[in-house]
C-alpha cells in the first residue's frame, strides 16, 4: 500500500469559489500556491501599467487588466494562470459584467520576474501562454534590468531581448523604452 498522498484535482470554478483570500494558480487541476509579491515587483507592475494607461487613453483598442486576473488556458484538467498584467484586444474583451475567470488568453501577458523565479519556469510559463493562444508575452526582469518579448515562430518559442518594447501589429504606435523602467 502506497503512503504517497493523492493529489486532489480541482476545477477553475472550484478555484474561483475559494475567493481571493489566497494567491494561487491552477496547473492541470493542481493548486499551486504563490506568495505575495515584494515591493519592487509591485513597483514594476505600476510602471508598465502606467505606460499602458496613457497609450489606451489615446488608442482605445482594448482593455488592460492587472491584479492577477485569472485566465483559463486548459480544461479537463483545468489550468488557470494569472499574469501580472494583461492586454486584451477589443475582440477578446468579454461583453458585459464578467466576474469569473476569463476563458481563453489575453492578447499580451506581462510577467514581472521575481528574484526567486527560475528561468526555466518563467520560460515554460511563457510557452504555455503562447501555446494557449496569447500572441505575445513580455518578461520584465528588474534584477537583471532586462526585458524580453516572447512569441511563437513556426510553433517554437522565440525570446528576443529588447531595450524598447514595441508591438506594431498589436499596439500600433506603442513604445516603452525599458531604460525608464530601471530608473529609481
Amino acid at each position: 500500500m502506497s503512503t504517497a498522498e493523492a493529489t486532489t484535482v480541482i476545477t477553475a470554478e472550484e478555484l474561483f469559489a475559494r475567493g481571493s483570500s489566497e494567491r494561487a494558480e491552477l496547473i492541470r487541476g493542481e493548486l499551486v500556491e504563490m506568495s505575495p509579491t515584494g515591493f519592487e515587483h509591485g513597483r514594476f507592475i505600476s510602471k508598465v501599467a502606467t505606460a499602458f494607461v496613457f497609450y489606451l487613453d489615446k488608442n482605445p483598442i482594448g482593455e488592460w487588466v492587472a491584479g492577477e486576473t485569472g485566465f483559463i488556458l486548459e480544461r479537463d484538467p483545468d489550468t488557470v494562470r494569472a499574469p501580472d498584467l494583461a492586454f486584451l484586444a477589443a475582440d477578446r474583451v468579454p461583453s458585459g459584467p464578467h466576474p469569473k475567470f476569463r476563458d481563453g488568453t489575453p492578447t499580451i501577458a506581462v510577467e514581472i520576474i521575481s528574484p526567486a523565479d527560475r528561468l526555466t519556469d518563467v520560460m515554460q510559463k511563457a510557452d504555455q501562454w503562447l501555446n494557449a493562444g496569447c500572441q505575445s508575452v513580455w518578461l520584465i526582469d528588474p534584477q537583471r534590468e532586462k526585458a524580453t518579448i516572447c512569441r511563437l515562430a513556426d510553433g517554437q518559442l522565440q525570446a528576443t531581448d529588447t531595450d524598447e518594447i514595441v508591438e506594431p501589429e498589436l499596439l500600433p504606435g506603442f513604445a516603452l523604452d525599458t531604460a525608464t523602467l530601471w530608473q529609481r
